[in-house]
């Protein structure tokens, strides 16, 4: 009786019309090439033929350049206007479902776009995506001619945007819009292409997060986004920044000092159980995996940083607990960002007892910062005297 209803339920779907975006439009032309299965709607505003040639042009050298190919052939819609797209789609283009090997793009677009979205997908298989560097490499080779760093530059100035400016855009998901995010994210991806090396940012694109960016990289990287940023306002890097970028690297070099002690199998495990619960900490499960990095590995960098996480998603006596545990075994323990585990942990557990009607603790920790700690900062970058400057446990200059 099972199988019957299962086999049914299994006809019915297969009777089932395919997606919008998946489906054969009446009056619409067909074109096989060794790759593509290009289809053009009627009055099709590009030579069909001449459109397959660049798209076979354009699969050819993002192949040389990527080292690999998707396998099979791509379904590529070529719409007339985006307009007309979106009255049957419900999105306007362009796009790509890799996974579907399928792409709808209007007829003036770029050619390399959307494939490249497909070639990431299918070369890399990448084990964690950001907005920032996926449409920063589809931009990078999108097989135009376009001045990048030139469009960048004047995506900086309508966006009123000031440094830092790439790691804001690398984390800031989809709340820029995309006229800002793109051209800047595309002549980035070209710069590291070219100073920082191919097989690095190949590796970048298998899992693309900052701080995975800050291991690969090592201590190039916070020197090569200043010096892009530089082009991009030709404004030198600060003081503050400079101060920045020394504490980045002295998270790197605590980060790699974790390579030597673990094994790469046991590597492998930390990052994957801490990236896992990075993601968001607040989220089912996230408490148990910042438990599982501390447990396992109590003596890694990661420890320092899940149990400062779990501070943070404590409340009461337990937060209290959290941040003295903090303070006593992973003072030397940083984020990536440049952010040192006890003196955030000081700040923080300042915080509590100012909270809590303890404010000569409160102030004891606070000159501790004061004094051990001068250049510290926050996950913003921001001082953490003048944050305790702010909470008036330490008086202003």
């Amino acid at each position: 009786m099972m199988r019957a209803i299962v086999v049914a339920l299994a006809g019915c779907l297969a009777l089932l019309p395919p997606p919008a975006y998946a489906q054969t439009f009446v009056g619409w032309s067909l074109v096989e090439t060794p790759h593509f299965r290009l289809q053009f709607p009627p009055n099709p505003h590009v030579d069909s033929k001449g459109f397959a040639d660049q798209m076979e042009r354009a699969y050819g050298e993002l192949q040389r350049i990527l080292g690999g190919a998707p396998s099979g052939r791509i379904n590529f819609y070529v719409w007339n206007t985006s307009a007309e797209a979106e009255a049957v789609l419900g999105r306007p283009l362009g796009f790509a479902r890799p996974d579907l090997m399928l792409v709808h793009a209007a007829a003036d677009q770029t050619r390399g776009h959307e494939l490249t979205h497909l070639f990431v997908h299918h070369v890399f298989r990448p084990e964690a995506t950001v907005r920032f560097i996926e449409e920063g490499i589809a931009v990078a080779l999108d097989m135009s001619n376009r001045d990048r760093i030139g469009m960048a530059r004047q995506a900086v100035k309508e966006g009123g945007l000031q440094r830092p400016i790439i790691t804001r855009l690398w984390t800031s998901g989809g709340a820029l819009d995309e006229h800002v995010v793109y051209p800047i994210a595309g002549a980035f991806i070209d710069y590291l292409a070219r100073k920082g090396g191919r097989e690095r940012l190949f590796a970048l694109l298998k899992n693309q997060t900052v701080e995975r960016a800050r291991t690969i990289y090592g201590g190039d990287f916070d020197r090569l986004v200043a010096e892009f940023e530089t082009q991009l306002t030709g404004v030198a890097t600060t003081s503050d920044e400079t101060k920045l970028e020394v504490l980045r690297a002295r998270a790197q070099a605590r980060l790699r000092r974790d390579r030597e002690v673990f094994t790469a199998e046991e590597f492998r495990d930390l990052e994957t159980l801490y990236q896992a619960a990075n993601r968001n900490i607040r989220a089912p499960g996230g408490e148990d995996l910042l438990l599982q990095v501390v447990s396992k590995y109590p003596r890694s960098n990661r420890a320092g940083c899940a149990v400062l996480y779990l501070a943070q998603i404590s409340s009461g006596r337990e937060r209290e607990s959290f941040l003295k545990r903090a303070i006593a075994e992973h003072v030397d323990d940083w984020y990536g960002n440049g952010v040192q585990v006890g003196a955030l942990a000081r700040v923080h557990l300042a915080a509590h007892y100012a909270e809590t009607n303890r404010r000569d603790e409160a102030a004891a920790l606070a000159e501790e910062v004061r004094k051990s700690f001068p250049d510290a900062v926050d996950h913003t970058g921001g001082s953490l005297i003048e944050v305790l400057q702010r909470m008036k446990l330490l008086p202003l200059k």
